[in-house]
């Protein structure tokens, strides 16, 4: 964040809050912080703690200054696109769901060109 990010980011009573789950591809890793210039969250404890997973990728991120963002949004967004294509499939977000005819037959497929589901 920028020294002065409250002029661009905070609006009058409004909270901040930014997550990494997605953006990341990492459901499960609950990661990500907020900004509270009015001090209204002071008093609320968070419903859950960082493990040492999560640690760990909070620090790669911190390190990273965006990289892994930077070079894989360009080709997530190429994908959707080529997704979109496929009849029934329509998404707003970076995955999407589609129901198939022979699961196994798909995840064989999808393992022997080295993607997982």
């Amino acid at each position: 964040m920028p020294d002065n990010w409250e002029k661009h980011y905070v609006y009058d009573g409004a909270i901040h809050l930014r997550t990494y789950t997605k953006s990341y591809g990492l459901p499960g890793i609950r990661i990500g912080y907020f900004l509270d210039p009015y001090g209204k969250m002071r008093n609320v404890k968070m419903p859950w703690s960082i493990g040492a997973i999560g640690k760990a990728f909070i620090e790669k991120i911190l390190q990273d200054d965006r990289q892994f963002l930077k070079e894989s949004m360009p080709k997530i967004w190429e994908e959707k696109k080529f997704v979109s294509k496929i009849p029934g499939v329509k998404t707003a977000a970076n995955f999407c769901t589609v129901k198939v005819k022979n699961k196994d037959k798909l995840l064989t497929e999808l393992m022997r060109n080295n993607m997982m589901v």
